[in-house]
């Protein structure tokens, strides 16, 4: 069974899990990628790597996705009706583009 899940949702679901199961947790910081591929209907794609990261109570993280347009580039008219109508590819949809989780608004996500 598969469930369309925001980031925020999916990351959510990963952070409550690794709270609740020790063993998961242990699972996702010693191999995060194969843990949040087995999330994924479409998986990861080899080239793209996961990290996990520990907030303390002192010090917070922020993760600031790559630019997707070079300044002084413009959107071309299909990315402004993506934008505007809220399309979103079939691959960045399922998650299986290189860096689909840093702009992707929903996944297809694995229930257990």
């Amino acid at each position: 069974m598969a469930k369309q899940m925001s980031r925020g949702e999916l990351e959510d679901l990963i952070r409550d899990k690794a709270y609740a199961d020790p063993n998961y947790r242990t699972e996702l910081f010693a191999n995060p990628k194969k843990v949040l591929a087995n999330h994924l209907t479409g998986g990861l794609p080899a080239d793209v790597e996961v990290k996990i990261v520990e907030e303390k109570s002192n010090v917070i993280y922020l993760a600031i996705p790559p630019k997707r347009v070079q300044t002084g580039d413009e959107l071309s008219e299909d990315d402004l009706k993506k934008v505007a109508g809220g399309f979103m590819d079939t691959n960045i949809q399922n998650c299986e583009a290189k860096g689909a989780l840093a702009f992707a608004s929903h996944c297809e996500v694995k229930l257990a």
